[in-house]
């Protein structure tokens, strides 16, 4: 993994920035730079310097990792076909490109679809493989798919992974609270909470949680939320 990327991953987002100014400072289209700023633009819902910072990334030609950049865009502008054909054409260049699968999951999920959406969470994590945070993200939008279909052991090992690979994910403490308040684990349910908050301590939705123990509202499920998140400090 190189360094800009490991940046990325630890959410060191200033320093990424910065790396990759100036990186394409002394090669104006580095694709690694360009993409790194795509994905920090795309993060911070900015989209149009997402696109413009990908046409730099694209400048040396079209890669898995700028199609599926492109189909995160066609899914902020809920062009749903558009973003699936962009996540397959990044398929085919790279069969094991896990943000694609993840692409696809996402996708459908949120046009409920929860089969296919499964299958896709499923391969994302299995192809992933150097992105720990992404990882958690995986993981987590999984164990929500498979929750939805009953599977609450299989949901919370998944909540599990998340938080192991990402302890600052909110959602999956707040998910795994849900799933054990609804079965009456009132104090499995706590015991989350305060993991939660010894890595978090004001995390305004976890100490609202706590008060609220054994009725936490499941989040909404929100696709261009989780597409963005991948790439969010």
């Amino acid at each position: 993994m190189n360094s800009l990327r490991s940046l990325l991953v630890e959410g060191r987002v200033g320093e990424a920035r910065a790396l990759a100014v100036q990186m394409l400072e002394k090669v104006p289209d580095e694709p690694s730079a360009a993409l790194a700023l795509a994905r920090l633009a795309l993060a911070e819902d900015d989209f149009q310097q997402a696109r413009r910072w990908l046409e730099v990334g694209e400048a040396r030609g079209v890669s898995a990792d700028t199609l599926v950049l492109r189909g995160n865009l066609a899914v902020q502008h809920d062009d749903i076909s558009g973003a699936e054909t962009y996540f397959f054409k990044a398929l085919e260049l790279n069969p094991k490109k896990a943000e694609a699968f993840f692409g696809l999951g996402l996708l459908y999920r949120m046009t409920g679809h929860t089969a296919r959406a499964r299958e896709g969470f499923e391969r994302a994590v299995a192809a992933e493989t150097d992105v720990p945070l992404n990882g958690g993200v995986m993981h987590y939008q999984l164990a929500e798919v498979l929750l939805e279909q009953g599977d609450l052991r299989g949901g919370v090992e998944h909540l599990q992974h998340a938080l192991v690979l990402n302890p600052t994910l909110v959602a999956a403490y707040l998910a795994t609270v849900r799933v054990f308040s609804q079965i009456k684990q009132y104090e499995a349910a706590k015991s989350v909470l305060e993991m939660g908050l010894q890595v978090l301590p004001q995390h305004p939705r976890l100490l609202e949680a706590r008060k609220k123990l054994g009725s936490t509202p499941a989040p909404a499920f929100d696709a261009k939320a989780s597409m963005r998140g991948l790439w969010r400090a």
